[in-house]
């Protein structure tokens, strides 16, 4: 797939920078409903890079369990693996890993656009998630 990048501030206030959608596994569709074409994906795993903004040289993958287009706050991440630490001035690699899953809440809003994205509609649903964590970071 080609570059994709979307920034999120995680819950300590680090902004994440996720990119290069690696691997999608499940389906997509498209209904009518109520007259009107609706777009969505049923996706059992996905797999993104991110890099923290500020020390690139902190990364790794990110893999989401379930992502349903549907029920967008639902999303399950299934791992976080970081492949670099850096000099550790983001912290141990459980803080890191820590850093990153706090972004749930508000992933499913860049997922949402991904998709709108790939199947050049929209979705027609919007993420009202709430609880703590990550925001979308402002660029």
């Amino acid at each position: 797939m080609s570059a994709w990048i979307s920034l999120l501030k995680a819950e300590d206030g680090t902004e994440i920078r996720f990119s290069n959608v690696t691997g999608i596994v499940g389906h997509s569709l498209v209904t009518y409903r109520q007259g009107k074409k609706r777009a969505g994906v049923n996706w059992d795993q996905v797999s993104v890079n991110w890099e923290i903004s500020a020390n690139p040289a902190v990364r790794g993958t990110l893999k989401i369990k379930e992502y349903y287009s549907d029920f967008p706050e639902d999303i399950e991440f299934d791992e976080v693996r970081v492949q670099s630490t850096g000099d550790g001035s983001s912290g141990s690699l459980a803080d890191v890993r820590r850093t990153i899953l706090s972004c749930r809440p508000h992933f499913s809003l860049i997922l949402g656009k991904l998709v709108e994205g790939m199947m050049g509609i929209k979705s027609g649903r919007t993420c009202t998630s709430q609880g703590t964590g990550g925001s979308p970071a402002k660029s």
